[in-house]
């Protein structure tokens, strides 16, 4: 009889739908529920921390099969190949570490794609142990035979790391497939917010017809080659930032022509208020190949 007494008063105080989280409220009557949908773990849809197994495809299964923001607590995560953020937003705790480690992988692709529409990654740790030809993380498209768009994405206050030694690992790469595929694969109008970026031959590069991209107060150790380059890219912008220590021989901006012939030369780029102290007599702050004009830059 006490147990019946004690069900009753249970089902009395849940109402009709049972015990929810449709029942804790705040002063302002907003329920659990409304809390749950602000954003979701990663940790509740299948990914895991430490080195035991790759990540990527929870990851980018996380990504597919939610709408809501998604948060990566702190912790080591193992990325064996390329995280795809084309949808919706990631945002990290301040001690998240996406990081592709040799003794697990020997893939050379990013760590992090952000591409899409209106896309949006928040901090983060970005870490490969093997080279990166292409970039630790890539904004717009993976490859030169990958479709679809890029805009209005967003990149805040990332820490990317790679590995020294090799005279073409990139650190930030912004890239376009759209003179290899066609106009279906443009990349316009994206935002990175503070970079930190070490230990790479290149710190940031814009590649052949990336267009109307604006980078704020990016940062830069040990670049061996160039902290900033522009490889046929037009119409896009840097703001402050510093380059720090770094090889004898760096470049701090790095105007070049075009690579491909369905591109132009680099031109309409403006970069302000950018400081370095290069290392050694052969360095230098500013490169500009000949077909290179219209740019306005302010070091």
């Amino acid at each position: 009889e006490l147990q019946a007494a004690i069900n009753t008063a249970a089902a009395a105080g849940a109402g009709a739908n049972g015990w929810t989280d449709l029942l804790i409220k705040l002063a302002n009557n907003r329920t659990q529920r409304d809390k749950n949908n602000e954003s979701v773990s990663v940790l509740d849809l299948g990914v895991t921390t430490g080195f035991s197994a790759d990540q990527t495809a929870n990851f980018n299964n996380a990504i597919a099969n939610t709408d809501r923001e998604l948060f990566v607590p702190d912790g080591d995560y193992r990325i064996d190949g390329t995280v795809m953020l084309t949808k919706g937003k990631l945002r990290f705790s301040k001690k998240a570490r996406l990081i592709k480690k040799a003794q697990y992988t020997t893939n050379t692709d990013p760590v992090l794609m952000l591409g899409g529409w209106h896309t949006e990654c928040d901090g983060g740790e970005f870490v490969t142990e093997n080279d990166h030809p292409n970039g630790v993380v890539i904004c717009g498209q993976l490859n030169k035979t990958y479709q679809g768009n890029a805009l209005c994405w967003r990149l805040i206050n990332p820490l990317i790391r790679g590995k020294t030694g090799n005279a073409d690992n990139i650190g930030l790469h912004i890239f376009s497939s759209q003179p290899f595929v066609g106009d279906n694969a443009a990349n316009y109008f994206g935002t990175v917010f503070n970079p930190i970026i070490f230990d790479c031959s290149y710190g940031i590069v814009f590649s052949e017809i990336v267009n109307a991209h604006t980078v704020f107060a990016p940062q830069f150790w040990g670049c061996g080659k160039a902290a900033i380059t522009f490889y046929g890219a037009y119409g896009n912008t840097v703001v402050g930032g510093f380059l720090h220590q770094s090889a004898n021989g760096v470049i701090g901006v790095n105007l070049r022509d075009m690579r491909f012939q369905t591109a132009h030369h680099s031109t309409l780029n403006y970069v302000y208020g950018f400081n370095l102290e290069p290392y050694g007599d052969s360095s230098m702050a500013l490169y500009i190949d000949t077909n290179c004009t219209l740019n306005n830059i302010n070091l």
